[in-house]
């Protein structure tokens, strides 16, 4: 079971391997493929990258008074880059106590596993990735990114729900599973949910996506 106070899971004992997740979701969208492994003699762990959305909604949520500008900047500063977070997959390895790992990166967790296999290949026992490509996002992808951020930073992440949705699933499961489309939606918007529970703290990370 997933435990609830740190920011990855680690079930099962075997052949380790490591699950970095795409964004907008944190590492619950492995749910079922860590379920998978552990009951095939597999090791997954499944760590949150970031903690985008903390910081993003909580720099929204700041004195009203700040302009635009000063909310940008203030989440700019906590910027975490792919190669931070390849770095703390590394760390987060030594940790367990493993050495070489399967490296699965989905997304966004593709360019980090990308940026990991450079940064540390004789940790790499296979690389898996998907929905990402070697050379990395093209002009308008980072300009489609850019919008995005500057949105979340003061509507929050509902909209990205929104349009993200038609995106993730297909049309028969949009219109015939509602379950499955509540579950994805949360999914996106556990971030904010997560961070209310808490209460509102200045410890959240932001992640520019878009370079």
């Amino acid at each position: 079971m997933p435990h609830p106070h740190r920011s990855y899971d680690d079930e099962g004992d075997g052949l380790a391997i490591i699950l970095l997740h795409g964004y907008p979701f944190k590492r619950s969208m492995w749910r079922e493929q860590i379920d998978f492994l552990r009951a095939h003699d597999f090791r997954a762990i499944a760590p949150d990258l970031i903690e985008m959305s903390d910081k993003l909604q909580l720099v929204a949520d700041s004195i009203e008074h700040e302009t635009l500008r000063q909310r940008q900047a203030e989440a700019y500063r906590t910027i975490r880059t792919m190669e931070s977070m390849a770095r703390d997959v590394s760390a987060l390895m030594d940790d367990l106590k493993i050495d070489q790992a399967v490296i699965c990166g989905l997304s966004m967790g593709a360019y980090v596993a990308f940026e990991f296999a450079r940064l540390f290949p004789a940790r790499v026992r296979t690389l898996v990735v998907a929905g990402a490509r070697a050379e990395g996002p093209d002009e308008n992808e980072k300009q489609s990114r850019a919008q995005q951020a500057r949105r979340i930073l003061t509507e929050g992440m509902a909209f990205v729900a929104d349009a993200m949705l038609p995106k993730l699933l297909a049309p028969h499961t949009l219109a015939e599973k509602p379950d499955v489309v509540s579950r994805v939606r949360e999914m996106i918007l556990q971030h904010r949910s997560a961070r209310r529970r808490r209460g509102a703290t200045r410890n959240g990370r932001a992640s520019r996506l878009f370079k």
